[in-house]
């Protein structure tokens, strides 16, 4: 009975949902459009994206603005697209504090009808290509990041995104430069012409020179990569960016170096170091410093490694240190080359427990996000089980609501027509009943017809025993004022016995003996009583039977009253005893 109770109130529940779904829906769409998002997060996300690439603070300040919880969708995956530009460009890990795989996912599938998909979703897509490429890069996944890269420039050139165009074109040049420098030529062209279509960031122009420049180099064309290193410098030199500077000028060092003219390539070494050494990395540092050294440049070359040695870089150090002993073998300094390499190797076993311990929390930090990333799977997963199995158990409970509501429905229809035909049988006895009884009321109504006659002819009697009466008290006095003195208010009508007695059997005889039914019914009466229930059937007034009895109205209410309880027996305040006195009717051995 329990279970049969459960599903009958499920069986309510799904109705009443079917009968208002449309109500429902509506209240469930403006409260999720209304009440449940912050409204400002689309607006934000918007003006983190139009600060980028030039003001990174900027854009991570409208970007941790937003809340992450109240998002929907796609303002998630835009979100993780921001925060994952905005690591790139402030030389963090691409994916801290961002999943810019799902951001790639979400736009992979908004993407896959490219006929549908709107221009700005082409764009995100593009840039997630290029930022997940980019991710798996730091990751040392060369292949995948290729393809990525690939994508990337085919779907921003279909969609005129020539920013993330010229961006993933530069990276897959440097990834081709050594396996394919051609083709690292043509795609660094490639990235040379999306730049010019929007000329964005001289930063990203030289940077794109200096690419092209290395590839050109390597593919060794060396007096094209002079004229491209020559237009980054120059660049460099109008912006006066030192640190593009000394880029441009070392790398021409290199150049000069790699075709034999050691005088050209030294002088361009030291231009690139009286560009200021504090303003540049170890690593261009410790390059300068060893092409000084090849160019039997000591002094030079012990000045900048001076300066490396200082640095907070163990591995800039090591390398440093082995390069200075180098120097004091070449001046015939043997106690301090000894001295130097000590250090190298010291900084060097440091260097290398330091890069074991980065490795091992690298990917110890790797295999906990993988089992995070497993457990959100798997909890996913549990949550879409669960899903699924409530889905199953409403479909379930709903057909057998069905199936219980057309049984019901079924037995409904049986007892409404067993209810119908028991109907139909009662009324026709009804009607047979309704039949018998208005033959009844034809015999009632003929009854009534012939005692409101016979009334008729009583109340006819009554008229003319009361003008009778009157006239045989007007009879019996022959004075002058007898007819004022009848009629006067507080004048008393006497009668003697012999007037009460004449009026008694004047009544009974228009009356078909009338008083004398009563005294044979009531012989407890006291004479009073019996004068009483005359006068009343003559149908006096109160005045006129108290100028009878000389005694006012009230009294004669009260005398009625006491007649009525002592004398009929009758307690009932909705029955008078003028209708006790008109339903008394004498009976046949009364009247003897």
């Amino acid at each position: 009975m329990e279970i049969i109770g459960i599903f009958a109130s499920l069986n309510s529940i799904s109705l009443t949902i079917m009968k208002y779904h449309t109500v429902i829906a509506i209240i469930l769409t403006l409260v999720l459009a209304t009440g449940c998002r912050d409204k400002n997060i689309g607006r934000n996300l918007c003006k983190a994206e139009a600060y980028l690439p030039n003001n990174i603070d900027s854009a991570a300040y409208f970007v941790n603005k937003t809340n992450y919880r109240t998002m929907n969708d796609a303002e998630k995956a835009l979100y993780h697209l921001l925060r994952a530009e905005i690591n790139h460009l402030g030389g963090k890990r691409v994916n801290d504090n961002a999943s810019i795989v799902d951001a790639y996912a979400y736009y992979q599938d908004e993407s896959e009808d490219g006929s549908s998909a709107d221009r700005q979703t082409l764009r995100h897509f593009a840039k997630s290509c290029y930022l997940l490429a980019i991710h798996y890069s730091q990751q040392d996944s060369t292949k995948r990041s290729e393809d990525l890269l690939r994508k990337s420039i085919a779907v921003s050139r279909g969609c005129n995104d020539w920013h993330t165009f010229y961006c993933a074109n530069n990276v897959l040049s440097q990834r081709m430069v050594w396996s394919n420098p051609k083709e690292a030529v043509s795609i660094a062209k490639d990235a040379m012409i999306g730049y010019d279509k929007v000329k964005d960031s001289e930063a990203n122009h030289i940077a794109i020179l200096q690419n092209l420049a290395y590839c050109l180099s390597c593919d060794g064309k060396v007096e094209e990569a002079l004229v491209e290193y020559n237009k980054a410098l120059a660049l460099a030199a109008d912006h006066n960016d030192a640190q593009l500077m000394h880029s441009a000028l070392l790398s021409m060092s290199y150049l000069y170096k790699s075709k034999g003219d050691h005088r050209l390539g030294l002088d361009y070494a030291k231009r690139a170091f009286s560009c200021g050494l504090k303003r540049y990395s170890e690593e261009s540092l410790l390059g300068l410093a060893d092409y000084f050294f090849q160019c039997d440049s000591l002094a030079q070359a012990s000045k900048v490694l001076k300066v490396c040695v200082e640095t907070k870089n163990i591995t800039v150090r090591s390398k440093a240190y082995t390069l200075l002993a180098k120097v004091c073998m070449k001046q015939h300094e043997y106690d301090k080359a000894n001295k130097y390499y000590d250090y190298s190797m010291a900084y060097a076993q440091k260097a290398y427990l330091k890069g074991m311990a980065e490795k091992n929390a690298y990917y110890k930090a790797n295999i906990e996000h993988e089992k995070e990333e497993r457990e959100i799977a798997m909890k996913a997963f549990k949550n879409k089980m669960i899903f699924y199995g409530i889905i199953t158990i409403l479909v379930i409970s709903l057909l057998f609501s069905i199936k219980y509501y057309m049984m019901r429905k079924e037995t409904m229809r049986l007892k409404h027509l067993q209810e119908i035909a028991e109907k139909d049988k009662e009324i026709a006895v009804k009607e047979d009943e309704i039949e018998h009884k208005s033959d009844m009321i034809k015999t009632q109504q003929a009854v009534i017809t012939r005692q409101t006659h016979d009334r008729a002819n009583i109340q006819k009697h009554i008229a003319d025993a009361k003008s009778g009466l009157i006239s045989n008290l007007l009879s019996q006095d022959n004075t002058d004022d007898a007819e004022s003195r009848f009629w006067g208010r507080r004048d008393k009508i006497i009668c003697t016995d012999n007037d009460w007695a004449n009026i008694e059997h004047l009544l009974d005889d228009t009356d078909n003996g009338y008083m004398r039914a009563l005294r044979t019914s009531y012989p407890n009466f006291s004479e009073d009583d019996y004068r009483l229930c005359m006068l009343i059937r003559l149908n006096l007034t109160n005045d006129e039977i108290g100028r009878f009895f000389d005694i006012q109205k009230p009294a004669v209410q009260k005398r009625k009253l006491k007649l009525k309880k002592d004398g009929f027996g009758v307690t009932d305040k909705n029955v008078y005893i003028e209708q006790i006195l008109t339903e008394f009717t004498p009976t046949e051995e009364t009247d003897k």
